[in-house]
């Protein structure tokens, strides 16, 4: 549980009491905390964990998590970082040289239970000019 402690300020003169704001929260209205939000994409992306396999780890730990729930999560943090993504992708897009990779992978195609080919494209900036290396990697089905 995360508490949240807010200075109010009172103004003698006008005698008015004034809060400060609420920290904006990744969902709106959402019990999520940014730490678990974050946990979650890692172990999705960087550790491969799919999502039933997470909701089964938090059973065990007596709080129940549907996979409707994580994949909701998922998606609206993957929208929250959108903007993100653009912006790496227009900085891609200014640099002289840009390196492309075409990876072929196999997708599930909703609804008929077999696989369709589809590419995942890694674009990164060179090395040589000055300033820090840009990845934005993105997929196209």
């Amino acid at each position: 549980m995360h508490r949240h402690i807010r200075p109010q300020y009172a103004c003698r003169s006008c005698e008015t009491i004034t809060a400060a704001p609420i920290p904006a929260a990744v969902i709106d209205g959402g019990m999520a905390a940014p730490g678990l939000l974050t946990w979650v994409m890692v172990s999705k992306f960087m550790d491969h964990l799919p999502l039933y396999r997470w909701g089964q780890i938090a059973a065990r730990s007596q709080v129940p998590l549907a996979r409707s729930t994580l994949a909701e999560w998922v998606g609206r943090v993957g929208v929250a970082l959108q903007p993100l993504a653009d912006r790496l992708a227009e900085l891609l897009r200014e640099r002289s040289v840009l390196h492309a990779d075409e990876t072929p992978v196999p997708q599930l195609d909703p609804g008929t239970e077999k696989t369709r080919k589809a590419y995942l494209w890694a674009y990164r900036s060179h090395d040589l000019k000055s300033g820090p290396p840009s990845p934005a990697p993105r997929c196209r089905p």
